[in-house]
């Protein structure tokens, strides 16, 4: 009897707390309005890991998951990517205290959650690369021009010929979703792993897009070709 009780203590304590663990943060997008030269418009869309503490990262910067996130660093290294935000009626103030600017507002209407993987997800169909972060670090798969996900769990992707060769340069392997974060895995090559999420098909929505259109990858949002 006395394990019973036990057990059913350690249930109580433990999966309220492994639940909060798996939502103390989302990611959210916030679209931008920029100009090119020639003063064409342009949507610019840049996500960013906000945490249930009041702390929001810059993770269209670096590309990173969040399980990759080091918490740490919003005190020492990249503390520029870190900030603090507060919902408000009129929508999001967000403040930067290490970066040149301090202060932003967020238009209500112009961020809005994005949605993660379910574990062992699969994608299907050709994307190709449509808006990609400068960010920090070297190009990763995250910067390919096109990838070709097959539900069985293997990807090719396609890659912009270097300066002085014709042949683009192509990469085979296999690639795993789970919540936020996408590995890759290929021959001859470490793991590569990465922030992944799907766009919603209504702002504010739970619902994917239709077959899956729009994902962000890393540093950069892709969308299905026809």
């Amino acid at each position: 009897m006395r394990s019973f009780f036990l057990l059913l203590f350690l249930l109580q304590f433990f999966f309220p707390l492994h639940a909060q663990r798996k939502s103390s943060y989302h990611i959210m997008v916030y679209e931008q309005m920029a100009y090119r030269r020639g003063a064409e418009p342009v949507m610019i869309i840049n996500h960013y890991v906000l945490y249930a503490d009041g702390r929001i990262y810059k993770s269209f910067v670096t590309g990173l998951s969040p399980e990759q996130i080091n918490r740490a660093g919003s005190k020492g290294d990249g503390a520029e990517l870190w900030g603090n935000w507060e919902e408000q009626a009129t929508g999001m103030l967000i403040n930067w205290p290490d970066a040149r600017s301090k202060t932003e507002t967020w238009k209500r209407g112009l961020y809005y959650k994005v949605l993660p993987a379910s574990p062992n997800d699969r994608l299907h169909g050709k994307y190709r690369i449509l808006s990609a972060s400068k960010g920090t670090g070297a190009v990763g798969l995250d910067q390919a021009q096109t990838i070709d996900f097959k539900n069985d769990g293997s990807f090719s992707a396609s890659f912009a010929a270097l300066s002085g060769q014709t042949r683009r340069r192509v990469i085979l392997g296999t690639y795993l979703l789970n919540g936020y974060s996408v590995t890759f895995r290929y021959p001859g090559g470490k793991p590569q792993t990465f922030c992944f999420y799907f766009m919603p098909a209504k702002k504010g929505g739970d619902a994917r897009e239709e077959n899956s259109t729009t994902i962000g990858l890393g540093k950069a949002y892709y969308v299905k070709t026809p």
